[in-house]
C-alpha cells in the first residue's frame, strides 16, 4: 500500500507562502484511506472499515497523531435522549489535499514541484 502525501493549503488566498507538504507513514495512510471512504466516522467504524485489520487502540493512537498534524479534525456530538455517552467523529481536515505516493520517484517529483517543501515524517 502506498503512502499519502498531505499538502496544506494556504489559509489566505493572497499569501505567497509555499504550501507545506508531508508524507504520512503507511499506518497513518491506512487510517486516512478508511476515513476518506467513510467521510465522517467514529474510531470503531474506521477500525472496521480498514482493509488491513487495524486494532481499535491503534486507530485511536493514529487519529491522535493525525489530529496533532492537523490532517484530521475531531467533532464531539452531545448525547441524545437515548444515548448516554458523547459520540466523537473524525474527518479529514478541510485545509488539506491528499495525494498517493506510489514510488520514491513520485516523492522526489512532488518535492521538486513544491520547491523542496516536502517533509517525510517517520514516527512508526
Amino acid at each position: 500500500m502506498s503512502k499519502i502525501i498531505v499538502q496544506f493549503r494556504n489559509k489566505s488566498k493572497n499569501s505567497s507562502e509555499i504550501p507545506k507538504n508531508i508524507v504520512l507513514p503507511e499506518s497513518e495512510s491506512k487510517v486516512i484511506r478508511s476515513l476518506l471512504n467513510l467521510g465522517k466516522a467514529p474510531a470503531p467504524a474506521i477500525s472496521r472499515a480498514s482493509k488491513e485489520a487495524i486494532s481499535i487502540s491503534s486507530v485511536y493512537t493514529l487519529l491522535a497523531r493525525l489530529k496533532k498534524k492537523s490532517v484530521v479534525s475531531r467533532e464531539e456530538v452531545a448525547p441524545s435522549e437515548n444515548v448516554f455517552y458523547k459520540n466523537i467523529f473524525y474527518r479529514v481536515s478541510l485545509n488539506v489535499s491528499l495525494f498517493d505516493a506510489e514510488t520514491k520517484e513520485q516523492l522526489k517529483e512532488t518535492a521538486l514541484k513544491t520547491k523542496g517543501q516536502l517533509t517525510v515524517i517517520k514516527n512508526e
